[in-house]
């Protein structure tokens, strides 16, 4: 078993996006450096484009908001609904922010399916977003394992999106991933689960405790073009020993943002 799977998993073949498009590498780990490289094994095609909208959908709004949306689609005329979506929507419209949340979105769904476990709390974050225009606050991605109870194990998951990777942009995700650094969204993770009892008092009952004496893993997710991955490998130096960074190097990777987001838009306001 390589580090990368002890600390996530291994990479997600089944998965319905990440398993047909995506090939990785687990490189070598050091002492401060653990590192799993994402390259494209085919071009994005209109599959995985339709797929990963469907990921974008299921972050961004409720199963019973996209019903209403359907059908207010169907008995409203177009001026009617164009104002009601416009009230309504959760997808950003705002390029950077659309960029944001893909990477996010992208990281946790990597991470869920490479823990691959049935007791896994975590929230659809950007459903809850006031200002959808703009980056949410909060962890990125936030993940407790409760199926030991007694031991629950915590992932905490910071992503970046550039077109070109930098040292920069390495050194935040660094700094969000360093050690000691504890979740900022436990209260909003336990208020997510308000109809689940159980998860409820399960997180609940981790704001009495010491975080520090948990195992949390820090997960990073940086996307970026071709030359991504080497730019991280690099400038990547974590004083963290329970991190893993995810690199992921795309041929045109603003363009996999944009039609995926309009892809999502496109199955929201358009009639079958």
């Amino acid at each position: 078993m390589t580090k990368q799977e002890e600390i996530l998993g291994p990479h997600p073949i089944t998965h319905p996006v990440i398993g047909a498009w995506l090939d990785f590498e687990d490189k070598e780990s050091t002492e401060t450096q653990c590192l799993r490289t994402l390259s494209e094994k085919k071009e994005i095609d209109e599959d995985v484009i339709s797929r990963f909208s469907d990921c974008l959908l299921n972050y961004h709004h409720q199963d019973k908001a996209i019903q209403m949306m359907k059908t207010n689609l169907e008995k409203l005329g177009f001026p009617k609904f164009a104002q009601y979506y416009e009230l309504a929507r959760k997808m950003p419209m705002n390029l950077n922010t659309q960029k944001g949340n893909a990477v996010e979105v992208l990281m946790t769904e990597y991470s869920l399916a490479a823990i691959n476990k049935s007791d896994l709390t975590f929230a659809h974050r950007f459903r809850y977003n006031p200002n959808v225009d703009q980056s949410m606050k909060g962890d990125d991605m936030l993940i407790v394992d409760f199926s030991d109870t007694a031991h629950p194990v915590i992932y905490l998951g910071e992503a970046k999106y550039r077109k070109t990777v930098n040292k920069e942009v390495v050194n935040d995700v660094l700094e969000s991933l360093s050690k000691g650094k504890m979740p900022l969204s436990l209260t909003f993770l336990r208020d997510c689960a308000e109809t689940n009892e159980t998860e409820y008092a399960l997180l609940d009952d981790l704001l009495t405790k010491a975080l520090s004496n948990y195992d949390i893993r820090y997960i990073g997710f940086i996307a970026g073009d071709t030359n991504a991955y080497k730019t991280v490998e690099k400038h990547w130096i974590s004083d963290n020993p329970r991190h893993l960074i995810l690199v992921l190097s795309m041929n045109n990777p603003e363009k996999f943002v944009v039609d995926s987001f309009k892809k999502a838009t496109e199955k929201l306001t358009r009639k079958e």
